[in-house]
Formats: structure tokens, C-alpha cells, sequence
């Protein structure tokens, strides 16, 4: 037997992890250092509010969520503002004590009296023309509800 390959082996498989080391240690690098330079804070009321204001389509969208009726304990907590290729979205969060079928009830009357379209039957999910609105149970800390609104192109 040649016991020589033994060593060459040993060493050719200590490098090999060595190489698979660097390699997970240096994608763990990268992802801590990409996460830290695309993570952002979620802007505030005022910032929201400034890019609407610079913003025709951003200004209409948010004056249809705004000008929806609602409960009048519906308080307006947060806005946050979305869209893709296809149009821009401003979702309104709102606190309130008023129970979901209630809600769900009023909107579904309001709709439909209004030429809005029902998207999808035990939904608040409607569109007219161009523009989306689904009003839906947030499921966050701070709000219970959030309508969104959009349009698209």
C-alpha cells in the first residue's frame, strides 16, 4: 500500500473546506452589508404627506381614499405609499372600535350605489374605470383597518 496519497488527500480536502468557508463567510458579509444599505425606515406622517403634495397622480389617489365615508371613529393613524409598473397605490391605516361587518355592511351599500364594481364576492374589494379600492382588517399594532387606493395606467 502507498501510504504518500494520504497526506495529499488530507490536504486537498482541508483546502476544499477552507474554499467553501470563505465562500459561505463572505455571502454572510454581503448580505448583512446589502441589508443595511437598502433597508429603510418607513417615512413619517409629514415625509408621506410632502411627496403627495409633489405628486398630481399621488394628490388624486390620495384624495379618493380620503374623501370615502367612514365611522366616525375611523382615525387616521399612518399613510404609506406603493405602486409598480402598472399605476400608483396610497394605503390609508386606520384605528377604530367599529366592528368589520358593520363596516362591511355600509361600504357595500355605498359602492354599489356609486357605480363601483364588486370584485370578489365576501370582499370589500371594488373598482370603477381605472381605480382600485379594497378596504380590508390590517392586522397591525397601531391600526385595524386600511383602505387602499389605486389606479392604473
Amino acid at each position: 500500500m502507498n501510504f504518500q496519497i494520504l497526506p495529499n488527500q488530507f490536504d486537498k480536502i482541508s483546502e476544499h473546506r477552507w474554499k467553501i468557508a470563505l465562500g459561505v463567510i463572505s455571502g454572510v458579509i454581503f448580505l448583512i452589508v446589502f441589508s443595511y444599505f437598502t433597508y429603510r425606515q418607513p417615512l413619517t406622517f409629514e415625509e408621506t404627506n410632502n411627496l403627495i403634495n409633489k405628486s398630481k397622480n399621488l394628490k388624486r389617489i390620495d384624495s379618493l381614499c380620503e374623501n370615502l365615508p367612514k365611522p366616525e371613529d375611523f382615525r387616521l393613524v399612518s399613510k404609506v405609499i406603493g405602486g409598480n409598473s402598472r399605476g400608483v397605490s396610497i394605503s390609508h391605516y386606520y384605528q377604530s372600535e367599529t366592528e368589520y361587518e358593520k363596516i362591511k355592511t355600509s361600504y357595500l351599500g355605498w359602492f354599489t350605489q356609486n357605480g363601483w364594481k364588486l370584485e370578489y364576492q365576501n370582499s370589500l374589494d371594488f373598482n370603477k374605470d381605472n381605480l382600485i379600492i379594497h378596504i380590508n382588517e390590517a392586522y397591525r399594532k397601531e391600526a385595524k383597518y386600511v383602505t387602499y387606493c389605486a389606479e392604473e395606467q
